[in-house]
């Protein structure tokens, strides 16, 4: 808003509509008399004074409009640009949108959304988003839209979603609150993550196996990890994990030896040993020690390799049968 005295002196106030009209006129006013002064004169000279006012109000006219439409140009191309950006950044997003009322309806989806779905956008648009939640996952989703509301703060959940044909895929939920004229409405962030529980099922399918095969297995088997001194020097190896063969054998329980140090264990442990095992942690090298002799007549078979940099696996076979 601005203020200028009129010619009684008093202030006259403008808006900044007013101003821009104000301003329009003033480039107008300055086209047609570079207009005019380009007509012959004796053209506006053979017209009378009021006919000759007609005609340059009649240009400043015409070139205020023509300012106008080259304006509603300008900001309908700046209005295409910004929703290009829109489509760009929301509709074609590498994750799904959706806006979700209070009651779980689907007010607003973007491409990506209905294309994790398989179902057109109309499909969605006014239908509630339950039915493209698994049955058994439901009440994930009721939890966090529940959380959502009655705290406004932002929630997250993972669960199972199902397409038309009835696929599952496990997706990850964002949810934030937006209030729009009191209007309260989830935006929701949906991301496949269908690759990720994969892998950690698998990877639990594999420990698992793992897990199978070393309690099952009659050999004992240990994992443990270097430790070096302020030197960098080797100076102890630390129990990470054994199995129950290696209890049998060697008569050290999990109690005794997970996270302990081996000297701790076995204060007498062997500097052939020491030196055996150490240049298997640190090369990657694997070995073996044939018909070795631990204290009670025992014979073992050594074998050992390292699954990772500093940290090696002993396999341990009982062979006093085969010494006999």
């Amino acid at each position: 808003m601005e203020k200028v005295n009129d010619r009684t002196g008093q202030d006259i106030s403008f808006s900044d509509t007013d101003q821009t009209k104000i301003e329009l006129r003033r480039v107008a006013e300055e086209k047609a008399k570079e207009k005019e002064q380009k007509l012959p004169r004796n053209v506006l000279d053979a017209q009378p004074q009021e006919m000759q006012l007609v005609i340059h109000d009649l240009m400043v006219h015409q070139i205020e409009l023509e300012m106008q439409n080259e304006e509603l140009r300008r900001l309908q191309a700046e209005l295409n640009e910004a929703q290009a950006r829109y489509f760009d950044l929301y509709d074609i997003a590498p994750v799904g949108y959706m806006i979700v009322s209070e009651q779980g309806i689907i007010l607003e989806t973007n491409l990506t959304a209905v294309k994790m779905i398989g179902v057109n956008r109309r499909d969605m648009i006014n239908h509630r988003i339950s039915p493209f939640i698994i049955k058994e996952d439901q009440n994930i989703y009721y939890g966090l839209r529940k959380a959502l509301f009655d705290t406004e703060l932002p929630q997250e959940c993972e669960l199972r979603m199902q397409k038309r044909n009835g696929a599952e895929f496990w997706a990850n939920l964002l949810a934030t609150v937006v209030d729009g004229n009191g209007i309260r409405t989830a935006r929701l962030v949906i991301s496949d993550i269908s690759p990720r529980k994969k892998e950690e099922q698998d990877l639990i399918e594999s420990e698992e196996k793992y897990r199978l095969l070393c309690t099952s297995m009659n050999q004992g088997l240990t994992l443990l990890k270097i430790i070096t001194d302020e030197e960098d020097r080797v100076c102890d190896f630390e129990f990470l994990e054994i199995n129950d063969s290696f209890t049998r054998l060697c008569g050290y329980t999990r109690e005794e030896t997970i996270g302990r140090r081996v000297t701790d264990v076995v204060p007498a442990f062997p500097q052939k040993l020491m030196d055996f095992f150490t240049k298997i942690a640190l090369t990657g090298e694997p070995d073996t020690i044939d018909n070795y002799y631990f204290p009670g007549d025992k014979c073992y078979s050594i074998y050992s390799y390292s699954p990772k940099i500093n940290q090696f696996a002993v396999l341990i076979t009982d062979v006093t049968d085969r010494m006999a």
